[in-house]
């Protein structure tokens, strides 16, 4: 079998909910930060004030309060230590009045202009790191740290749309061990991974800078813990959040999550994050879509065992930056492969347009291929983006 334009198969391996997209129809790229605070946990300002800032001043998309759900997170503003915490009063996140995050959200979120979500940051990173839990109305009370408590939580509680909760798996690598993201609380490898993809979708490959009060730039990236966590299986795509502590939601950085959506609605956002239509970039504005044959990236394609090779192309934009040089790399790794995720071939672009990659090995087994551009402007340092994958398997 061939990849083509239209999608021959879709598979959902170990139980993965699959929300596959429609290569035929267009999408357009929406920015955004998913990891963000208030003075609801431990960050500074009002959640109606978050959200409003992020539109107006941030020129964002898109953006999510993650509040801390646990009690001793008030560590971070240091000249914060009013008590006010989702994690002691439940109100403040999910209650009737204006001012809790979810009644905030709600209110600020326009169709066609900007989509307020409402999440939670779940454990602690001494606990086995952090996750991001996306639109669902409880306040999570698992025990910190407790991933099979909170996959049990999860599996009851659906999100707003009524499907199963969207999990962001927050700063790679912050917690050294084995059990990262709650594999010590699964009987087996296998069994942590099956569950970890009936909710993750999306991993940070970059962070921060979380407490700067002023822009700057994240000083690192988790590509390593990226690749890794593909190459075991789960299906990841890569985001880009600024993890705000201060009045800096979306002018902390230019970092971005693209996402690929139908249009600016929760549905949509919520739908192409699910997808893992996304990826990570410095650049606050560059546009770009990756297609292997004619899936998009984020999807999970059935192969025959014909299938010998792969087209893939990439296409860029970026309208304040018409000379921009880019090195173009296509990746490939195999499931299972060990950390192998590398470069296969690569194209140079000056300017938007597109590149083809024709021919490329199909090795077999549950395979992935990604895109990891390099963008140099004649100044600074080189801005970099990381796409999701699209996975073909037999």
């Amino acid at each position: 079998m061939r990849v083509t334009g239209i999608i021959a198969a879709v598979v959902s391996v170990l139980s993965l909910p699959v929300y596959a997209a429609t290569p035929s129809e267009p999408y357009k790229v929406f920015f955004g930060n998913l990891h963000a605070h208030s003075s609801y946990s431990d960050g500074s300002g009002t959640p109606a004030e978050a959200f409003t800032f992020a539109r107006d001043t941030g020129k964002l998309d898109f953006m999510a309060l993650s509040e801390h759900n646990h009690a001793s997170a008030e560590m971070g503003a240091k000249e914060r230590r009013d008590g006010l915490m989702i994690a002691t009063q439940e109100d403040l996140y999910n209650g009737d009045g204006e001012n809790s995050v979810t009644s905030a959200a709600r209110r600020a979120t326009e169709d066609g202009r900007f989509v307020a979500l409402a999440g939670q940051e779940f454990s602690a990173i001494s606990k086995g790191n952090h996750i991001n839990v996306f639109e669902i109305k409880p306040v999570i009370k698992t025990e910190n740290g407790a991933f099979d408590q909170l996959f049990r939580f999860l599996a009851a509680t659906p999100d707003s749309l009524g499907e199963p909760a969207l999990v962001m798996l927050n700063h790679p690598g912050d917690f050294k061990g084995p059990e990262e993201y709650g594999e010590d609380d699964c009987p087996d490898r296998k069994t942590w991974i099956a569950t970890l993809n009936k909710y993750a979708a999306l991993i940070e490959v970059l962070s921060g800078p979380a407490m700067a009060k002023t822009k700057k730039r994240p000083t690192g990236n988790a590509q390593r813990d990226y690749f890794h966590y593909l190459s075991l299986g789960l299906y990841l795509a890569p985001t880009a959040s600024q993890d705000n502590h201060y009045k800096t939601w979306g002018t902390a950085t230019d970092t971005r999550t693209g996402v690929l959506a139908k249009s600016l609605t929760k549905a949509d956002i919520l739908n192409a994050l699910k997808a893992r239509r996304a990826y990570a970039t410095h650049d606050k504005n560059l546009r770009v879509w990756f297609r292997v044959g004619g899936n998009l990236m984020g999807d999970i394609v059935k192969a025959g065992a014909d299938l010998k090779a792969v087209n893939a192309t990439v296409t860029i934009e970026d309208g304040d930056e018409p000379q921009a040089h880019y090195k173009i790399e296509l990746l490939r790794g195999v499931v299972g492969g060990g950390d192998d995720t590398a470069v296969v071939t690569q194209r140079e672009l000056v300017g938007d347009g597109s590149v083809r990659f024709e021919n490329v090995r199909y090795r077999g087994g549950r395979s992935y291929y990604l895109v990891r551009i390099a963008q140099s402007s004649g100044r600074g340092p080189k801005d970099m983006t990381w796409t999701a994958p699209v996975w073909i398997e037999p």
